[in-house]
């Protein structure tokens, strides 16, 4: 009887073995992110934000362009960091990650002052709320 239950475990296993390796992860929102382009990107922020701020026409040719530019900028980034990984670097040193970050943070100051000009003060308080 202990031989069948044994035998029994290990075929379940080796059976989820061979299903974990047919079906790997699709990389979610990160890998759906790398395959679109900086237009496309922009385009669905854009919508999103339309959807939930109501934005008028004129915003959202604004914000088209904002978020075109934050999409370059998480782009090239990205970029940046993939071929980092890839070389024999390996990590950055705490000066790099220092401007790494620095720069990050600088671009967020002012994507954040370019959507405060183009949104009301009511639309500006949700878009606050949504990126939290």
């Amino acid at each position: 009887m202990k031989q069948i239950v044994w035998q029994a475990l290990v075929v379940m296993l080796t059976a989820q073995g061979v299903l974990a390796q047919q079906f790997p992860p699709q990389g979610g929102p990160q890998g759906l992110r790398q395959e679109l382009t900086i237009e496309q990107m922009a385009e669905l922020k854009t919508k999103k934000m339309t959807l939930k701020l109501d934005l008028t026409e004129g915003q959202q040719a604004q914000m088209l362009r904002v978020n075109k530019d934050h999409a370059a900028f998480m782009k090239q980034q990205a970029k940046e960091r993939h071929a980092r990984m890839a070389s024999e670097e390996g990590k950055p040193s705490s000066e790099e990650r220092y401007a790494l970050e620095n720069a990050r943070l600088e671009e967020q100051i002012a994507h954040q002052e370019a959507v405060k000009a183009i949104l009301t003060e009511e639309q500006y308080q949700e878009w606050k709320k949504m990126r939290n």
